[in-house]
Formats: structure tokens, sequence, C-alpha cells
């Protein structure tokens, strides 16, 4: 698990970079220069956009930054959020990344099109827009390497790797480690009337949940994954479930499944042929320990895999 969840961090990986950032006094530590571009002014504090706010408070958000620069009669708006810890900041970046960048070319902990990006750096969010195509790379990696010494390296939350990569429509996932996220998580996948699950699954437990839409030949559909601290917990929340799917919800038809301390439900479909294949795919390793050694890999340097990136044609975007 480890060796795929290492290898798919495209952007923030094996960088040796100066200090510069620090997650106490971010408007501070902005530097006055980004590549060819130079600061318009000093750093000011961004509001968080009223669609994200319980979202991100429920993340742990703690300080929101922004400052502008100029290169060659052209404007770069840089904003970087710092939230608790990662956990908080990916929860954080999937409903941006899905409500701001429908389309664009992705990873696990980016989002890249003409001119924008998003992406996480440990409990980082930062936030670009008006890169320019020949420097973004550089200026991206530049962001990142003042970022990185300063950023918690805890992990990101596995579940994210327990969704099938297969038929998965790309930048649909979403991550909740409470209600509210769980909550609005339904309401942008189309599936209100499962939100008030957010009860029944107690999503104050300390459960986190992960959701996307998927296409298959025979059908769509949302494929919801809850885990648990233990699988003791997961069966006691596995019938309060069972018992609101076999009320108000029974017509839908869709069903609960356990497996160790992971919960599946298939929403949006009645197709048992199509939830079977989902749960089938989906990639829960029920032997997974935390005390594995931590592994080491070759990722490609950051700022060929973004000018990769930034070559996709505009129309993929």
């Amino acid at each position: 698990m480890y060796k795929r969840y290492l290898l798919l961090i495209l952007l923030v990986g094996l960088i040796v970079a100066p200090s510069g950032f620090s997650a106490e006094n971010l408007a501070g530590d902005f530097t006055d220069r980004i590549g060819n571009w130079t600061a318009t002014g000093p750093a000011t504090k961004e509001k968080i956009p009223d669609q994200y706010s319980a979202i991100f408070s429920e993340a742990g958000v703690q300080d929101s930054w922004r400052r502008t620069y100029a290169a060659a009669g052209h404007s770069l708006e840089l904003t970087i959020t710092s939230f608790r810890d990662p956990t908080g900041a990916y929860q954080g970046f999937t409903f941006r990344r899905f409500q701001e960048m429908p389309g664009a070319t992705l990873t696990e902990t980016s989002a890249v099109s003409e001119g924008r990006a998003l992406l996480l750096v440990g409990n980082f969010l930062v936030r670009a827009e008006g890169l320019a195509q020949e420097t973004a790379a550089a200026d991206l990696k530049y962001v990142v390497a003042r970022l990185k010494p300063h950023a918690d390296a805890s992990p990101f939350p596995p579940i994210r790797t327990y969704l099938p990569v297969k038929d998965r429509i790309s930048g649909t996932d979403l991550y909740a480690s409470g209600p509210v996220a769980f909550r609005s998580a339904m309401d942008l996948l189309g599936q209100s009337e499962y939100a008030q699950l957010s009860q029944e699954a107690d999503m104050t437990s300390g459960a986190e949940a992960i959701a996307a839409r998927y296409h298959k030949a025979d059908g769509d559909a949302v494929l919801l994954l809850i885990e648990y601290p233990t699988p003791q917990l997961a069966e006691q929340e596995l019938h309060h479930l069972e018992v609101a799917l076999a009320g108000k919800l029974k017509k839908n038809g869709v069903t609960v499944e356990r497996k160790a301390s992971l919960l599946s439900l298939v929403l949006g479909s009645s197709n048992a042929t199509l939830a079977s294949a989902l749960r089938k795919d989906v990639n829960y390793e029920t032997d997974i320990t935390w005390n594995e050694p931590v592994f080491t890999v070759t990722e490609p340097p950051i700022i060929s895999m973004v000018a990769k990136i930034l070559r996709v044609p505009a129309s993929c975007c």
C-alpha cells in the first residue's frame, strides 16, 4: 500500500529545498519574487469562500493568505491555506478541485490546467492562477520547495487509495472526515437523499469517508466507502445504516456491506451486477499494518511532470 501511495505523489515528492514559508506566519514569509514574477504589494488575508467555509472549518483550517505578482504585463495570484494536518488539507483539496477545476489534468494531490494549479504540500493547500506556460513548472517547483520544509510530512488519508481507479470519472472523488463534508459530498455527487446517512454512519466517531462517480458499460453509480477505527465499530454502524436503508431509502435498493473496518455502499443505481463489480474492485486489504517500513521511490522531477501536464491541449481541459 505504501508503494502505491508514495508513487502517486507527483508534485510534492523528492525535493531538496531552502526554508521559506512557516506555518505560523504565512503572510510574513511570502517571497517577493517567484522566478520572473515580482510582488505588486504585501500579502493579504484571504477570506475562505462561503461555499467552502464549513468544510474547511471542519477540516481544521488555520490560516489563508494571498499575494499578487506581475511580470510582462501579466498577473499571477498565489494563495496558500494551512490546515491542522494533511488529512484536513486533503479534504479541502478534494472539494475545491471538484468545484473549481473540472476537466483539469489530475494526480491524487494536484490539478493543473492552462494557467491554473491546485496542489497539496503536506498540510498546505496551494492555489495559483495566472501561470505562464513557459515558466509554470519552475514557478510551481519553487513554491513547493519553499513550503515543503515547513509542511507536516504525515501521510494523506489511506482510504483514498481504496477507491478503484478503473471506470472512475476523473476528479469526482470527495473525501470527508466529518458530517459536514459527508453531506456536502452527497449533494455534489447528486445523491442528496443520502446526506442524512451522516448521522446513521456516525461521522463524529472518527470515521472517514470517500465517494466518487463511476461510469461502466451497464450504467453509472456513486461508490461510497466509510472506514472506522475498528471492525467492532464498523459492525455497530453497519446495523444503523441497514435500518436507515430499510426505511425511507428502501425503494432505492441500496445495500451496505462490511469488510473488516470498511463499509461500502453503491448509490444511484439499482443494478446489482454493477454494484457487485464496483465492490469487487475496491482496493482494500484487511491485513494493513502501520509498522511497515517506509519505502523510497524515485519519481519524475516536478519540473518535467508539470511541463508535460501544461502541454495538454486546451480541449482536454
